[in-house]
């Protein structure tokens, strides 16, 4: 069998086509398969922060009950600089069972546009620190209460939730931190 210029020239582009279908199907392999990973390591500043609470267990009505304790929120040692948010939320139906009068401890500021929450912007603690909520809080059990309302009334409460955003460029005033709890 004689091989001429020709057939070397098939063999040669066959041999060819067939070497560049292979490195294209290992290559397709290749990038189908081939995953590149990577960590990021964030490191976000720490706050600490813990609720006191007062409570009271006897509804009478027609009597006022002035709680000893005052609710209070602590900030951690070593914790970042921050804004420090409280919110005063009494239940839906408080008023018809109860009243109260209480004042909010000086330093607290309240937030413009939101109700019933206040704040303070606090520099980067190295001991705990400790801030008193509400003082000389009483509460006014309605007179008009029945038997059947007084297990409704106890069932009424005032939560104080505390809530702390660290203090960034992108937190520079109140309503920018308070934005990144409620947006």
């Amino acid at each position: 069998m004689k091989t001429t210029k020709k057939s070397i020239i098939i063999y040669i582009t066959v041999a060819c086509l067939i070497l560049i279908s292979i490195a294209g199907i290992a290559f397709s392999g290749f990038m189908r398969t081939y995953k590149h990973e990577f960590s990021l390591t964030i490191n976000v500043g720490k706050i600490d922060l813990s609720l006191a609470e007062a409570t009271t267990d006897f509804i009478v009505p027609g009597t006022t009950i002035t709680l000893s304790e005052k609710p209070s929120v602590t900030v951690g040692k070593n914790s970042q600089a921050c804004w420090l948010f409280i919110e005063v939320i009494p239940t839906a139906d408080f008023n018809s069972y109860l009243s109260y009068d209480s004042s909010i401890t000086e330093g607290w500021t309240p937030l413009t546009d939101v109700q019933n929450v206040y704040y303070r912007q606090l520099p980067r603690s190295e001991q705990d620190e400790t801030f008193t909520i509400m003082e000389d809080t009483t509460l006014e059990i309605l007179p008009t209460l029945t038997d059947k309302q007084i297990s409704a009334a106890q069932a009424q409460s005032i939560t104080i939730k505390a809530y702390a955003v660290q203090d960034t460029e992108d937190t520079s005033t109140p309503i920018l931190a308070w934005m990144q709890i409620r947006p």
